[in-house]
C-alpha cells in the first residue's frame, strides 16, 4: 500500500507489511516518518492513497469504524479522564460493563492495587483530565479502559513518552500480561520498550523494514 496527504511526497510507498496475530511489533523510526500516520491508518482515521490494509483477510475500508475500533483498541502519549470516578472513567469504553469486567481489566493493566489504596478507591473522582492522579496512573487507568472491550490489537503509540521509569516499567508488566492473548503494537521512541516484541520495523524514507535492536543502537535521531 502506499499513502500521501493530497498531492504531496509519498509518506509510505508501495509497503508491504504482514503482522501475525498474537504477535509482538515495535515499531521506530525518526520524528516525521510516518508512525502515527501508520496508526491513523490501521484506525481507519485515513485510508491508502493505493493498496489496501486488511484484518483478518478484510478490507478495513468495507467495515463500519465502529466495528473496527471494536477490535482495535489504542493508548496514545495523552491521556483523557472525565471528572468522574475512576470506575466511570474505564467503563466508558463498555457502557454495560459489570464491575468485575471492571477490576479484570484494571488488574491486567496493574492498576487495581494503585486504585485500592485511594481512600474511595474505584469510587475515587480523578479531577479534570485525571489532575489528582500521577502521569502514570492515569496512563494504566486509560489502558485497563482500551482492555475493558476485548480488543483483538492493541496500539501503545508513544504510551510511555512522557512518564518516568518507574511508570514505564509498570506499563511494561502491564504490556508483558496483555501480550499474550493479544496482538500488540508498540510505536516508541525508547529502546526499552521494545525489548521484549517479536519484531522490530523502521520506518523510514517512505518504507518499513524489519531490524534489530542492535542496529537501532546507532544514532537514528529517533
Amino acid at each position: 500500500a502506499s499513502f500521501s496527504y493530497g498531492n504531496k511526497i509519498d509518506v509510505f510507498k508501495s509497503v508491504n507489511l504482514t503482522i501475525n496475530k498474537g504477535q509482538t511489533v515495535g515499531i521506530v523510526g525518526p520524528s516525521g516518518t510516518g508512525k502515527s500516520t501508520l496508526c491513523d491508518l490501521l484506525l481507519g482515521f485515513i485510508n491508502p492513497t493505493t493498496g489496501s490494509i486488511l484484518i483478518d483477510g478484510k478490507d478495513i475500508t468495507k467495515l463500519s469504524l465502529a466495528s473496527l475500533r471494536q477490535h482495535i483498541g489504542y493508548v496514545g502519549q495523552r491521556t483523557f479522564l472525565f471528572n468522574d470516578t475512576i470506575l466511570r472513567n474505564v467503563a466508558y469504553a463498555k457502557q454495560d460493563a459489570t464491575n468485575e469486567e471492571i477490576v479484570k481489566a484494571c488488574k491486567t493493566a496493574h492498576a487495581d492495587e494503585f486504585i485500592r489504596a485511594l481512600p474511595d478507591g474505584y469510587n475515587t473522582i480523578v479531577g479534570e483530565n485525571g489532575t489528582l492522579l500521577s502521569g502514570g496512573q492515569k496512563q494504566r487507568i486509560t489502558i485497563a479502559r482500551a482492555l475493558l472491550k476485548d480488543p483483538e490489537l492493541l496500539i501503545f503509540d508513544e504510551a510511555t513518552s512522557a512518564l518516568d521509569k518507574d511508570s514505564e516499567d509498570m506499563i511494561l508488566l502491564a504490556i508483558e500480561e496483555i501480550k499474550r492473548n493479544k496482538t500488540v503494537i508498540i510505536v516508541s521512541h525508547k529502546l526499552s520498550m521494545l525489548k521484549n516484541t517479536d519484531k522490530v520495523l523502521l520506518i523510514n524514507n517512505q518504507t518499513i523494514q524489519e531490524v534489530g535492536l542492535k542496529e537501532l543502537e546507532k544514532p537514528l535521531s529517533l
